[in-house]
């Protein structure tokens, strides 16, 4: 784990054994590696990250926050309604915040949202860069 999630980790409750039911930011890398493969991943020109589905379902595009939220929910959360999808998901905002702006910015490897953005491009398995 990075030190920019364990850094995280320090503001937001676990989901299980604290009682306060809230994601964790290392749980949602895990509920994100869980359903990676049911879409297919990509970079846009401006870098942010984005998946469709894997079989062919639809035009929706997903941002990691609300293709998580749409596989424990089953709803469809528009771009843009990132506090919505964390909400449904039990993300704090701070922590849902940091995901945004990790993925939707390509930020200096070494800075914390760096850190992040390279821990959830592991997550989504994309060893190389697509454009689209």
């Amino acid at each position: 784990m990075s030190l920019a999630l364990k850094d995280c980790l320090k503001t937001v409750q676990q989901v299980s054994g604290n009682g306060n039911g809230f994601m964790t930011s290392a749980d949602f890398l895990d509920e994100l590696r869980a359903v990676e493969s049911g879409y297919r991943w990509f970079l846009t020109k401006d870098g942010r990250i984005r998946g469709t589905f894997s079989k062919e379902r639809g035009s929706w595009v997903f941002d990691p926050i609300t293709a998580v939220a749409f596989a424990r929910t089953g709803e469809y959360f528009r771009e843009g309604a990132w506090s919505e999808a964390a909400h449904a998901i039990r993300m704090s905002l701070t922590d849902c915040a940091d995901f945004v702006s990790a993925c939707n910015f390509n930020w200096d490897p070494s800075s914390r949202q760096g850190s992040i953005r390279r821990e959830v491009l592991t997550a989504v398995q994309m060893s190389t860069v697509a454009l689209v």
